[in-house]
């Protein structure tokens, strides 16, 4: 069985830690605010970043941008808290 601490898995800690790297394309957290063109996403450090798309492209946004849905975006950092995302992916948790 898994360590768990806070109540999540290493396995989750581990990929939660991969996903948190927004200078090698990696971003995921929780989506709490959402426009035409891009979504905010509180990251699992409670930073928020506004990850986007280039007008005219909506890379899977429409489909996991609900409020307070755990996120994965591959994409490239932009610069300060922005993020240019390519595609948006669900958030899986590691089987246990």
């Amino acid at each position: 069985m898994a360590a768990r601490q806070d109540g999540v898995s290493r396995e989750t800690r581990d990929l939660m830690e991969e996903w948190s790297k927004p200078e090698e394309g990696k971003l995921a957290g929780r989506v709490v605010g959402l426009d035409d063109f891009g979504v905010v996403v509180e990251d699992f450090n409670g930073e928020h970043w506004y990850a986007y798309s280039e007008p005219g492209q909506t890379p899977g946004r429409e489909l996991y941008a609900v409020f307070l849905n755990k996120v994965r975006v591959k994409g490239e950092f932009a610069g300060g808290m922005s993020f240019r995302a390519e595609e948006f992916l669900p958030w899986v948790e590691p089987a246990p």
